[in-house]
């Protein structure tokens, strides 16, 4: 049987010595996606100065792992990791890029999405701003480039790399903080519709927990906001957001309207109230409608994002 991931040399999979309940679900989750056979599990002890600072240098020392080794291309992933039932349909698209792309650094199984762009090639795009780095593949040019300890920055690892903080003088501008700041030419891709999620588990440090191992992020959704991510795809959010902007001003000026005239037509004919109260309801209905179908396009993205956010944070 042919191996789909024969472009990549070895899986790094980065977990702490306390959280040995989360080994078998992780291994399972790879046997699953036949990447077991290549991963070594990277096991850590808590840091005493924090997740964010353990996390950072365990990619850190994994990064410096592979170079030491003198691999090229090297799949990186967190023990809370899980991948999508058609996550083979992709593959295929990821090997091409890695193949056949000669300008790139990370390509990410996952992400949280915040800004992307479209590029040529097939169901990947261009990561111009985001988090999470639970799953992606690195290189040679960004490992002989490797990460800074992290008291030279005192930043997250993910907002290191990919940079969600831009510079507060200028939007277009990433932080100086960021790795794009020091290398304008490290770019980083995803595969899109994404295959690599994390699950809703903080129990690294605090024992097993099934429920929590069983809580996965929302597959649908995630790949949803992904898609609103990108430049034309935002295009169409920003035109669906100010159409609701217009309607919102009509149908302020609508029952601005329809209330005196529905007002002078009931005193002449000696009734009307009533008439008052449903064009009111029928104007703010639309109105409501109208923003529900916006909200229903960004506004569940936008909410996802938070929670997912603040499960995430150690």
């Amino acid at each position: 049987m042919t191996d789909p991931w024969a472009f990549v040399d070895a899986v790094y999979c980065i977990t702490l010595d306390t959280a040995t309940h989360r080994h078998p679900v992780v291994q399972k989750e790879l046997e699953k996606v036949g990447l077991w056979q290549k991963t070594s599990l990277q096991v850590n002890q808590r840091d005493p100065r924090g997740g964010v600072c353990g996390c950072h240098e365990s990619h850190r020392k994994v990064w410096d792992l592979a170079k030491q080794k003198g691999l090229r291309n090297v799949m990186v992933v967190e023990d809370d990791v899980f991948f999508a039932n058609d996550w083979h349909q992709y593959v295929k698209d990821a090997e091409a890029f890695v193949q056949g792309e000669p300008d790139w650094d990370c390509l990410f199984l996952g992400w949280t999405p915040i800004r992307s762009k479209k590029t040529k090639w097939k169901n990947i795009v261009e990561i111009m701003c985001g988090t999470a780095m639970h799953a992606y593949i690195v290189n040679r040019r960004a490992l002989e480039t490797g990460l800074p300890a992290y008291e030279v920055n005192k930043v997250p690892v993910d907002n290191l790399i990919m940079c969600p903080q831009c510079h507060p003088k200028d939007p277009g501008k990433p932080a100086s903080k960021c790795v794009r700041h020091r290398n304008p030419k490290f770019r980083m891709f995803t595969v899109h519709p994404m295959i690599a999620f994390q699950r809703y588990d903080r129990t690294s440090s605090t024992g097993n927990s099934d429920a929590a191992n069983k809580r996965k992020a929302n597959v649908k959704l995630m790949r949803f906001f992904a898609a609103t991510t990108t430049t034309t795809d935002l295009a169409k959010t920003v035109m669906i957001m100010s159409l609701t902007g217009l309607v919102l001003v009509a149908g302020v000026v609508a029952t601005a309207v329809a209330v005196p005239l529905t007002r002078s037509n009931a005193s002449l004919t000696g009734g009307g109230q009533n008439t008052t109260f449903l064009v009111a309801v029928l104007v703010l209905g639309s109105l409501l409608a109208c923003m529900c179908c916006s909200v229903a396009y960004t506004g569940r993205g936008v909410k996802f994002i938070v929670r997912h956010r603040a499960l995430k944070t150690v």
